[in-house]
């Protein structure tokens, strides 16, 4: 039981790390006066769920906001839950429909 709970400790601790560390990390970025490069491409990996299209909707529009510019979606892997039939029968829907972003 102790190891259990050391483990989870860890974990909490490891988690708390990464999180403050990203966030300051935006924060220097910001400080730095640097942009984001345009140009930066994107790969969604699973298309199964309707959020690889709304990514691709938002992220590829001419008109997207600053917090997206330069972002596109220019890949995309058409897998998803080969144990869930509702995924395994979107996928060549979405997959189709994904296409129309480039």
């Amino acid at each position: 039981m102790k190891k259990s709970s050391t483990s989870r400790r860890i974990f909490i601790k490891n988690v708390s790390i990464a999180g403050i560390s990203f966030g300051l990390a935006g924060h220097v970025n910001s400080l730095s006066g640097k942009s984001i490069t345009k140009g930066k491409r994107i790969g969604i990996i699973g298309l199964d769920t309707s959020h690889c299209i709304e990514f691709s909707k938002v992220l590829n529009n001419p008109d997207a906001g600053p917090e997206f510019a330069g972002y596109k979606v220019v890949s995309a892997y058409p897998k998803g839950s080969n144990d869930i039939e509702s995924s395994v029968t979107r996928i060549p829907g979405y997959t189709e429909e994904i296409k129309k972003y480039g």
